[in-house]
This record gives C-alpha cells, structure tokens and sequence, in this order.
C-alpha cells in the first residue's frame, strides 16, 4: 500500500493511490525535458508536505493536472511544482478547506500553493469551484505570478481568516512585471463574507496589476475600501 518513488521519465501512475507521503515526489521532474503529458491523480484524497515540490517544473510538462478529490493538503505540497511548465488545466475541485493552526507549521496547511503555477503558459482552466474557507499564510504565494490564463475563480470562497495563521495568503500571487505578457483579466471572489483578522492581510501584495478586475460581492465594498486594496483594481460586482 505504500506509494514509491518511481525513477525514468514516465509519470507514475496514481490509479487507486489515496495518499502521497511527505516528500514523496520532491523534485522527480525538476528541470528534466524528456517527459510529457499530464497527471490523472483523481483518487488522490491527500497529499503530505513537500510531497509534489519542485515535481514538474519544466516547459516539456503539459497536459491536465487532475487532483480533484484532494482534501487535505500539507505544508508547501505543491511548492514550485509546475512553475514554468505547459500544463493545460488545474484542478483541485474537492478542496473545501485549507486552515493552517500555526504560523509556518512544517507540518500543516501553510504555503501549500508556494509559486506553484508561476509562468504557466497555455492553462484555460482552473478549479478551486469548493474551496470554502481559507487560513493558510502564503497560501498561494507567487501562485499564479506571470501567468497565462485569463480568468481565475474562487466561487465558493466565503471565508478569509488571518487569525492565527493566515498572513499575507495571496501575497504576490498574480503579480505581472514591467513588459508582462500574463494573459489575466479577471479573478472572481463571487461568495465571500467575511475577512476575519485585524492585519488587513487579506489581499495584502496582491498586485494583480491595474489591468486586471478583482470581483467581490457589492456588500463587501465597504470593507474592501478600508483594507486600502481598490487601487489595485478591485471593483464590486454582484
């Protein structure tokens, strides 16, 4: 029953797998051209710390990335995993939560997303469609940096909470540099209600560009004005 490292150039194949262990994958695929096509990891219920780091960081990796019965994930799991690659859709459908207890805890839902999809070139389609409550610092930091989607949605996400140890959970994540040639126009915060926390952390560097609409529900403006984020193009929307 238990998941081994594989070795050679072909994707492990994750039929009936439940469970990835801690650091079980870490780098496999790093800076390696000689591999293709995408992971189907749909019984996958729970992926460990550090367990897809560095996995496939590469522009020969592409295809779908299918993890959609994932519910629990660890501390940086998917750290770096597919930066600069070609994959074409993202899925974690299943994901309702990610609520980290301490700050940094190595062996919690911290950092879970860290740079994880930075420079992505060719994805038309992200799903976090579940995701309900969030608390995880640097949950998605540089996540989704310079990358080439159009459109992101978080349409369940009804809870951000920097108590504890939610700090700075979209730090960075769709920054676009001088010159970019990131394709994002939209991302959608349809369902949210509450920030809890005093830091104002939320959206803190989250530095989509000015180009780039943020949607919220019309009866968060207020609050979104006072954490001082509209200058970063956030308008309300339903």
């Amino acid at each position: 029953g238990v998941f081994s490292r594989p070795s050679g150039n072909h994707i492990p194949d994750f039929t009936g797998v439940t469970e990835i262990g801690s650091y079980a994958l870490y780098g496999q695929f790093e800076s390696r051209t000689d591999i293709s096509g995408g992971i189907n990891a749909n019984s996958v219920q729970s992926v460990r710390a550090y367990a897809f780091r560095y996995f496939g960081n590469n522009s020969s990796f592409n295809g779908a990335v299918d993890f959609s019965s994932v519910t629990s994930l660890g501390y940086r799991s998917f750290g770096d995993s597919f930066d600069g690659s070609n994959i074409t859709s993202i899925d974690f459908g299943s994901l309702e939560e990610v609520v980290a207890i301490d700050y940094g805890e190595s062996g919690g839902q911290s950092a879970v997303f860290y740079g994880a999809f930075q420079y992505i070139s060719n994805c038309t389609s992200i799903n976090f469609s579940k995701l309900r409550k969030l608390r995880s610092s640097n949950f998605c930091y540089y996540a989704f940096a310079e990358s080439r989607c159009t459109e992101i949605r978080f349409d369940s996400l009804d809870t951000i909470d920097t108590t504890v140890a939610g700090n700075y959970p979209f730090a960075g994540s769709f920054t676009r540099g001088s010159g970019s040639s990131a394709t994002l126009t939209d991302i959608y915060f349809p369902a949210l209600r509450y920030l809890l926390g005093a830091d104002n952390s939320h959206f803190a560097d989250f530095a989509p560009g000015l180009d780039v609409t943020v949607h919220f529900p019309s009866n968060m403006q207020t609050t979104i004005e006072a954490g001082g984020w509209t200058q970063s193009g956030f308008v309300k929307a339903y």
